[in-house]
């Protein structure tokens, strides 16, 4: 295989592979911004703060990530749901600082009602806060990224030849 071959089916994968990211990267921000988030008020069913470990290949790392779990309970058309999504595609942002943490967890109590956001069309998806996160943006901007890369790979392969 020529060089010039090889620099165009490389193109030709990394174009690909930011089809695929880019489409996720739309898509995740039109949900976001197209889903007809209608607010309705819940009720706080429990709050507590977490702390999750990453293992990397079967060792455990000493810094944990904390994080305030708030499940929350809301009634549509008078079916029950409950969710413990803060936003769209997470739960509450994580710190480093279990102090942090505690912090945003106290802004909940058990049986407080809150602001709920939840989906019209898919009423079982609610959340706290219904906004584009910055993962959303870094998708389209990673597949727009390779797109280019891809484009700029086989115009080389095509002008390398020549």
């Amino acid at each position: 295989m020529s060089d010039s071959n090889f620099v165009n089916y490389t193109g030709v994968g990394v174009l690909a592979i930011g089809i695929l990211i880019t489409l996720f990267g739309v898509y995740s921000v039109w949900y976001a911004h197209s889903a007809a988030w209608v607010e309705t008020s819940g009720i706080v069913s429990s709050v507590r703060v977490r702390a999750s470990v990453h293992t990397v290949d079967d060792a455990i790392q000493r810094d944990a990530v904390y994080y305030p779990e708030i499940e929350y309970q809301n009634s549509v058309n008078g079916k029950n749901y409950e969710s413990d999504k803060y936003q769209l595609r997470s739960n509450h942002p994580w710190s480093v600082e279990r102090e942090e943490a505690l912090r945003a967890a106290v802004k909940y109590r058990n049986g407080d009602s809150i602001p709920v956001f939840y989906n019209a069309k898919q009423p079982a998806v609610a959340v706290l806060k219904p906004t584009v996160q910055w993962a959303d943006y870094a998708a389209l901007l990673l597949g727009l990224t390779f797109l280019f890369t891809g484009w700029l790979l086989r115009r080389v392969a095509v002008f390398g030849s020549s």
